[in-house]
């Protein structure tokens, strides 16, 4: 298991994201990954929270590798500015496809991008991140 910090830019807002997360191998040889997330999105005045989990196949299991998968999750944010301004939260769902380098129980990277799907919305956030992940513990 590993725990992470990413950081990237919202194509869809213009606006930088920060985030967190933890990585855990389904099947032992890592090829099957769960990948609990939060993410803060800064725009002008306003601040967007996600918080969601993936189900990621890896290509190199523990070894990293092309990695691709999905997900569902909550976004918190102002979605009708002009009705009544006020935040609410809506399910999402997600598409990701990634790099994952450094694996075997050493500091790894990844490269990502992340399609987030949102009912009723002006438009879907598109993310583009790096991170790095820590080993925490292994079996």
């Amino acid at each position: 298991m590993t725990v992470g910090a990413h950081f990237g830019y919202d194509q869809s807002s213009n606006s930088e994201v920060l985030g967190l997360q933890l990585r855990g191998a389904v099947l032992r040889g890592g090829q099957v990954q769960l990948v609990p997330y939060a993410n803060v999105t800064f725009l002008p005045g306003l601040r967007e929270y996600q918080y969601a989990i993936d189900a990621v196949w890896v290509s190199g299991g523990r070894s990293g590798g092309l990695y691709l998968g999905g997900g569902a999750g909550l976004r918190s944010s102002v979605f009708d500015v002009d009705a009544s301004g006020e935040r609410e939260t809506r399910a999402t769902w997600a598409a990701v496809v990634g790099l994952l380098t450094g694996g075997g129980g050493g500091i790894g990277t990844q490269v990502e991008l992340r399609w987030v799907f949102l009912r009723d919305a002006e438009f879907d956030p598109r993310v583009v991140s790096l991170g790095v992940n820590l080993p925490i513990w292994s079996p």
